[in-house]
Parts: structure tokens; C-alpha cells; sequence
């Protein structure tokens, strides 16, 4: 990176700002880094943390019309319920 700004300088002058744009289409760094959340929060064993991002990715899910997915994500958490259900508040 630092030797194309270089480059650039070098072609169109010092003192100018310099941008270069990313395209990143929407929603999509959320959800790759909500997937590397949960995987680390399974590799730390954290299951607050897993329970979390694992309901916030169901919801999304479930309002994309992927209510298998959602169930999917969901499965192996509400197995560590002895009912396979969370408790109720």
C-alpha cells in the first residue's frame, strides 16, 4: 500500500489527499465478522458470547426467509439445556 502511494505522489504531486475506495457490499463485513465471533467464542468456550451472535445471525435468518439456517445455528445451543429449550425469564 505504502508503494502505490508512493507511485501516486510520484505521478500526480505530494500534497494532494489520497483515497482508494472499497467496495464492500452491504451488510457483508458485519456478517463475516459476526461469523468470526462465533467461531471464536466456540473455540474460548465463552457461551454467553456464542449465544449471542448465534441468536443475532438466526434473527437475521429468519427475517431473510432462511428459517432452516436460522434452526441450524440455533440447534447445538439449545442442547446444552437439559429441556433442549432455554429457560424462560
Amino acid at each position: 500500500m505504502e508503494r502505490r502511494i508512493c507511485t501516486w505522489r510520484a505521478l500526480n504531486g505530494g500534497e494532494q489527499d489520497i483515497i482508494f475506495r472499497q467496495e464492500h457490499p452491504p451488510g457483508r463485513l458485519g456478517l463475516e465478522l459476526s461469523r468470526k465471533a462465533l467461531s471464536i467464542a466456540e473455540e474460548q468456550e465463552a457461551k454467553l458470547w456464542e449465544l449471542r451472535v448465534a441468536a443475532s445471525l438466526a434473527r437475521l435468518r429468519r427475517d431473510q426467509g432462511r428459517r432452516a439456517e436460522a434452526r441450524d445455528l440455533l440447534a447445538p445451543i439449545y442442547g446444552w439445556f437439559p429441556s433442549g429449550s432455554p429457560p424462560s425469564t
